[in-house]
């Protein structure tokens, strides 16, 4: 366990301490495809995330390249108080990106 070797070699503390922000970040990062997903709706979201895979890969996936960027923002410390409006207007234009691919509906609920 990384706490318990923390207490018992101080060297590990600083691993310890890396790796606690890296995690924190990771979570930051899922959670804003949590934001996602509420907003699209699971049909929307899962389809929006596997066509953004499809056209563009993994790391230029439209909801991917959200995520990255206010993960970057995350580890600044520079998240913007609108943080989840911004998550929700981003979703809202993905999912408006993939209407047009796929002819479904924009407007409405999910």
């Amino acid at each position: 366990m990384p706490y318990q070797r923390c207490l018992t070699r101080p060297e590990a503390s600083v691993e310890f301490l890396r790796t606690t922000r890296e995690f924190e970040s990771l979570h930051f990062h899922e959670l804003v495809h949590v934001v996602q997903w509420s907003r699209l709706g699971v049909d929307r979201f899962l389809l929006s995330y596997g066509l953004g895979l499809l056209q563009f890969g993994y790391e230029q996936s439209p909801l991917e390249q959200m995520a990255y960027s206010l993960q970057q923002l995350f580890e600044r410390g520079s998240v913007p108080n609108n943080l989840v409006r911004i998550i929700e207007s981003g979703a809202d234009g993905v999912w408006k990106q993939v209407a047009q691919v796929v002819g479904a509906p924009r407007a409405g609920t999910p």
